[in-house]
């Protein structure tokens, strides 16, 4: 249980570096919204640097909400690979595909809120100019409203997507614990 805490908190921090800059700059592209660094189309890096820490704001719904995703396909992976198989070492092509949309649909409802909602709030940042907001006001302001449901928008496509992902990722996860 250590080695999988520690690898995914590990994977987890990296999306810190990786994924949470670039989903930054995906929300202000989307939503037609400045970034602190990039004008005419090119991107500056004296600003870059003046203004690095833009890249990492929100970083603890990433950090928590990869970390629950990561987590929750492993968990998935080592339980319904012994409840429906019994078994408890390599999967066969087909054990891995029957595994994938099961895996993709529990880990889909239990993670895509935290993945929309982590977008959402970068959005609301950004055309709120409020840094600061944080991610309960920003759930309590969804409560309210009774648009907590919405975070669940795009969640077949996400399943869709998924299911391959985890086919492939069961077999080959299982394919390297037969080795060892």
């Amino acid at each position: 249980m250590i080695p999988e805490i520690t690898a995914v908190s590990v994977i987890a921090l990296c999306d810190l570096g990786f994924a949470n800059p670039f989903e930054r700059m995906k929300v202000c592209f989307m939503n037609n919204l400045p970034i602190p660094f990039y004008r005419d189309e090119k991107l500056v890096f004296s600003d870059l640097i003046r203004n690095k820490e833009w890249l990492f704001r929100g970083g603890t719904l990433t950090v928590s909400s990869s970390f629950i995703h990561i987590g929750t396909f492993l968990t998935l992976n080592h339980h319904l690979k012994r409840i429906l198989f019994k078994k408890d070492g390599a999967l066969t092509f087909y054990e891995s595909c029957v595994l994938g949309p099961i895996m993709s649909t529990m880990q889909a409802t239990i993670t895509y809120p935290l993945l929309t909602l982590r977008a959402r709030l970068h959005a609301e940042r950004f055309k709120a100019g409020q840094a600061n907001l944080s991610a309960f006001e920003y759930v309590k302001t969804l409560w309210h409203s009774n648009s907590l449901p919405g975070l669940y928008s795009g969640w077949r496509a996400k399943v869709i997507r998924g299911t391959l992902m985890a086919i492939f990722d069961t077999y080959w996860i299982n394919s390297i614990n037969k080795r060892q």
